[in-house]
């Protein structure tokens, strides 16, 4: 995550959480990237220095930990 919060050009990720305007906790300023974010299709940022840009290894690790969490809920219902 730091290196994300160094190479963001618009200084919108925080190390710390904020309440927003709409009274959510985040870590992440979007009114400060929220136009280039739109006119490019998301943040080219996070596509270099991001959880997927690590490889296939990132994104089966999500997977597993999202198929974990289904499971568990199954299992209490």
């Amino acid at each position: 995550m730091s290196t994300m919060i160094k190479e963001c050009p618009f200084q919108a990720i925080l190390e710390e959480a904020i309440v927003n305007d709409s009274s959510l906790i985040t870590k992440f300023r979007q009114n400060e990237c929220f136009e280039y974010f739109v006119q490019y299709y998301g943040c080219s940022t996070y596509a270099k220095v991001g959880l997927f840009s690590k490889g296939m290894n990132a994104f089966t690790g999500l997977i597993t930990v999202v198929e974990k969490r289904k499971i568990s809920e199954l299992m209490k219902s």
